[in-house]
This record gives C-alpha cells, structure tokens and sequence, in this order.
C-alpha cells in the first residue's frame, strides 16, 4: 500500500546524511530532529573535553616554567653570593698581605733640653729617632711637634693627628726598614704658661706607605713636670704601643709594663 508508507531519510551516493526527510508522521520527524541534537550535543561535549585538557596542558606548562624560573633565580642568587664571597676574600688576603709588607715607623724622643721660656713664649730643642721596623719603605715622611698645657692622651693624639697634612714646604724623606733616621726638632708654644701646670710635648711624624694615599702617623708624647719627667710613647695607628716611664715611683710600673708587651724580657 503505497499511501501510508514512510520515506527513508534522504542520502547521496557517498552516504553522506543530508538531514532528516520530511516525514508523513511527525512522529518519525521528532526521532530524527532529537537524534541530530543529541549527535551536536556529544560533539560539543567532545569539544569541551578537549578544550580542558588543552587548559591543562597549558596550565602544566606555565607552572614547569614558573618552577625554572625560581630554580634559576635560586642559583643565580648563589652564584652572587659565591661571587661577593669571593670578592670579600680576596680583598682580605690583599688587605692582609698590605699589612705584612707595609712600614711601620715608631718615633722616640732621644732627648728634650734647652728648654726656653719668656712671658708668652716657649720652647724645647729636642732629639728624636724614627725607626722602620715594618717591610718597606715609608714614603714622605716628616715630622714636628706640639707643646700644649692641655693634656695629650691617646685617644686626643690620634683625633687631632687625623687631621693634620704636611706644610708644602716641610723637608721629607723615605725612611728604609732597618734604617732609623735622627733628627732634630724646636718645638713652640704661644699663649699664656701655666706656672704649676704639666707640660705636654708630642712630637710626631706623618708618612705614607706605597700604593697608598692615605696618611699614616707615628708619636711619642712626654710630660715634663717639675723634678720629673714620663714618657709615652705609642705607633698611632694602633698596631703598636710603647710605655717607657724615666722617673721615680712611675718606674716599676712601667717596667711591668714592657715585660708584659714583650719589651723587656720576664724578670727571673
């Protein structure tokens, strides 16, 4: 019965679907419509599938480049670290092998004498004596003196000392290792003298080690009072001290003193 029969859905010769046929039932036409939506549906389920894992992927990838990034970061910090660590040592041993091979002067009073007075005028003649006991040269060296009613310490010297510079037309000299040099000074004080007061007298030398612009100095301080007199002296750069003492109940003292920095030998 040709009437009701119900056409097949459309096809060409390569099989390919070309959708669904109108159909003489709407029944049959609903199957078909649902089945095409549900071939859309799994498509695009498919297509979102791959979309997550190509998210993933990506995702993997950014975080493996993050993790080198870091781990470059990490090694590139060491290797600076490494490297100013080296650095620092380095300057150490150069610092360290400056030290052994730079000068080192001491400068001692011989003798002070001649000792001049007038109402606001004073001064001392006195012999001095500057030794390098270092490894080399000292460059430059010139020395002078200060004669002050104020008292000379250590800690003072060495202040006042750092901001001195040789007068341009001040005699140098190079002093070898080995090789002490004497010299004579007159040292001057102006002002009002002290009649009871001790007077303070610290001759000095200035002096440069090669390879350096920087100035280095020694001194020897002495207090000449009334019926007495002590002596310190000190390399003011703090790597060597001297106490010498030439007067009454001082002496023992100091004599303790250089036994103890290995100046004179221990009493037996």
């Amino acid at each position: 019965m040709l009437g009701n029969s119900t056409a097949p859905a459309p096809s060409n010769a390569n099989g390919v679907d070309l959708g669904c046929a109108v159909a003489t039932e709407d029944r049959r036409s609903d199957l078909c419509a649902q089945w095409k939506a549900a071939d859309a549906a799994q498509a695009s389920a498919n297509w979102t599938l791959w979309t997550v894992w190509l998210g993933l992927f990506g995702l993997c990838i950014g975080f493996g480049t993050l993790i080198a990034a870091a781990i470059a970061a990490f090694w590139a910090k060491r290797a600076a670290e490494y490297t100013k660590a080296g650095a620092v040592e380095a300057k150490r041993s150069a610092d360290a092998a400056k030290e052994a091979n730079r000068p080192w002067l001491r400068m001692e009073i011989e003798e002070a004498g001649r000792l001049h007075v007038e109402s606001d005028y004073l001064s001392v003649f006195c012999d001095v004596s500057i030794d390098n006991f270092g490894n080399s040269p000292a460059l430059e060296v010139w020395a002078d003196g200060i004669l002050s009613f104020d008292v000379i310490s250590l800690s003072n010297a060495q202040r006042e000392l750092s901001k001195f510079s040789p007068r341009r037309d001040h005699p140098r000299s190079n002093i070898f290792p080995k090789a002490p040099e004497a010299t004579q000074l007159i040292v001057e004080f102006r002002g009002e003298i002290s009649q009871s007061g001790t007077l303070f007298l610290m001759v000095y030398c200035l002096y440069r080690i090669p390879g350096d612009v920087e100035w280095r100095y020694a001194a020897d301080i002495q207090e000449i009072m009334p019926g007495d007199a002590a002596t310190r002296q000190y390399a003011m750069d703090g790597k060597q001290m001297r106490f010498e003492v030439s007067a009454g109940v001082m002496e023992t003292r100091g004599i303790a003193f250089k036994r103890a920095m290995g100046i004179l030998p221990a009493a037996t």
